[in-house]
């Protein structure tokens, strides 16, 4: 009975060691930067670029240097995400995002879409929305929960 209980939490141990990790954002295809947007300049506390529009500040960064560091941004408004070579279904599908709206303007596309891979939300049309993607000509954007600057 002893070997049959070692076994068993020795072949919990090795399953355990092998269990995928968990689908984030960051993991997104065709990401080529990050911006962190929050109330103060976080260039003094790692490798970002900054632009101050009235209260806020868009701190770009790299995709990596977004992963590492979004945990010590205490007042994180928003993140955005630029993308080059990938398809805004490839985004979508990534997301497993189910779409909550859709508006053309010109050469201008907006979605509205609510994903389980990130917790906060705002609510558009009485619907939870927490991720908003913006599409011109080959460039896309995605903000979560919203995009906050101009696209």
């Amino acid at each position: 009975m002893k070997k049959f209980i070692v076994f068993l939490l020795v072949t919990a141990c090795i399953c355990s060691t092998f269990a995928l990790k968990k689908q984030t954002i960051f993991q997104m295809p065709g990401v080529e930067a990050v911006c962190l947007v929050a109330e103060r300049s976080y260039a003094d506390d790692f490798d970002v670029e900054t632009v101050q529009s009235g209260n806020l500040v868009f701190n770009f960064c790299s995709l990596q240097t977004a992963e590492r560091n979004v945990k010590k941004v205490e007042d994180l408004e928003a993140m955005q995400f630029y993308f080059s070579s990938v398809t805004l279904e490839k985004i979508l599908n990534f997301l497993k995002a189910s779409k909550v709206s859709e508006e053309n303007l010109d050469d201008l596309t907006v979605i509205n879409a609510y994903t389980p891979l990130y917790a906060g939300c705002v609510y558009v049309q009485n619907k939870k929305v927490n991720v908003q993607i913006a599409i011109r000509d080959d460039r896309i954007v995605a903000g979560f929960p919203v995009l906050l600057s101009g696209y």
